[in-house]
């Protein structure tokens, strides 16, 4: 008995299969990837959710034991104990500040005398003697007495620079080429 001779459709068949098979472990692969990613962040979520609900428990039970007095100062809570105080030093404390209080700046000043202020005065004119800018002598003016100095003459203008634009191939014309200019 002799095997029958393979055919191209049965050729297709068996690489078709083996891509099919290959494709169903790929894919029951990712499914278990992505199942457990899913149970790894819903597992997070709810450790979160049950440490917020702790939290908000925690400040219910002091919210609720403040309002009935049961703080550490062992005395019934008002409304002003759930603002926000500071604690300043005693000598602070001692000097206050505020309406009717001096403050560290009025202690050392004299009291302000009772009744309306004096009515304001002319006010002083201003001083009239002139203000005159002293003249600016020359750097090239001679001193009385010296020897009157020779002048220099100007120093001619610079030519203009020009700016060359050409291709450079040799090596000594790229060291010679002026590339400050504008």
């Amino acid at each position: 008995m002799s095997t029958p001779p393979s055919t191209p459709h049965s050729t297709l068949a068996e690489r078709l299969a083996r891509i099919r098979e290959r494709a169903g472990a790929a894919a029951a692969e990712v499914d278990a990837a992505v199942r457990t990613q899913r149970d790894r962040i819903r597992a997070e979520a709810d450790r979160r959710r049950a440490e917020s609900a702790a939290f908000c428990a925690e400040l219910d039970r002091t919210a609720s034991d403040r309002r009935a007095g049961r703080n550490a100062w062992s005395r019934p809570a008002t409304p002003a104990d759930d603002e926000v105080t500071f604690d300043l030093p005693d000598d602070e404390d001692a000097r206050g500040a505020g309406p009717g209080r001096p403050d560290s700046d009025q202690r050392d000043r004299p009291p302000t005398p009772a009744g309306p202020p004096p009515a304001p005065g002319p006010l002083p004119n201003p001083p009239t003697t002139p203000v005159t800018d002293p003249v600016p002598t020359p750097l090239s003016s001679p001193v009385p007495g010296s020897p009157p100095t020779p002048s220099t003459p100007p120093t001619p203008p610079a030519p203009p620079r020009t700016a060359t634009n050409r291709l450079v191939d040799d090596e000594d014309d790229f060291a010679d080429t002026d590339w400050t200019s504008d």
